[in-house]
């Protein structure tokens, strides 16, 4: 079956900054069909060039609305968990860390069959 159709399949993505670390904060998501990354990547492109805070912020929750289906060892300063919630992603990420995520799951929209079989 198509990876973009694959029902329960979640890939995972791990923020530079996280990665080495036991058990890594991370983030799952679905994949996308080719068509659906032109689309994400066309709203990003369009976004004007001044555009910044909440206008940049709610452009990038808008495209992964759907495709971020949840997240891990996210533990906030007070070392409570932090459940996922997407409309939440701009208060613990920075505005880097939330592009390196998106671009991160518009690029990495492929598993190895090693990981298919999970």
């Amino acid at each position: 079956m198509p990876l973009a159709l694959e029902p329960n399949q979640r890939l995972q993505f791990i923020l530079k900054s996280d990665q080495g670390k036991t058990p890594p904060p991370s983030f799952y998501y679905h994949a996308l069909s080719a068509r659906d990354v032109g689309v994400k990547q066309k709203a990003i492109n369009d976004l004007p060039n001044e555009a910044t805070g909440t206008k940049t912020t709610d452009l990038i929750k808008a495209q992964l609305e759907g495709v971020l289906v949840d997240w891990d060892n996210m533990t906030g300063r007070d070392g409570k968990a932090i459940p996922f919630n997407l409309a939440e992603l701009d208060a613990i990420l920075t505005v880097n860390e939330m592009w390196e995520l998106t671009f991160g799951i518009l690029a990495g929209n492929h598993v190895s069959d090693d990981e298919k079989k999970n």
